[in-house]
């Protein structure tokens, strides 16, 4: 499964830009989640229903999944497999946005095989 991992506190431009990247990719929904935290629930849903996104996502009670990249508050991608190992950890870069792209497209051939 292909995660998204992100906090309010994120760039809300980068954070808008990331979803219309994801929303362009054919990754099947129960193949991509959307990890998040808001302190105000109803922001989420706001941002959720603008979008368009039809991916499932979930508000973490506290902003951290266990991972070291969590306390740069940075958005990042991950796959994580049947057992949650977390395996090609990706930070999106606004200089090499081609960068992103190329790893959904490369995520959604692995995925959707």
């Amino acid at each position: 499964m292909l995660i998204f991992r992100y906090s309010e506190i994120t760039c809300n431009t980068c954070v808008d830009g990331l979803f219309e990247k994801i929303k362009k990719c054919n990754i099947q929904v129960e193949k991509l989640c959307i990890i998040t935290h808001y302190s105000n629930i109803r922001q989420m849903i706001v941002l959720y229903r603008k979008l368009g996104i039809k991916y499932p996502i979930y508000n973490l009670v506290g902003n951290d999944i266990g991972l070291s990249i969590d306390k740069f508050d940075i958005p990042y991608f991950f796959i994580a497999d049947s057992k949650l190992i977390t395996e090609f950890t990706f930070v999106p870069s606004k200089v090499f946005p081609y960068l992103t792209d190329l790893y959904i497209e490369k995520c959604t051939l692995f995925l959707n095989k």
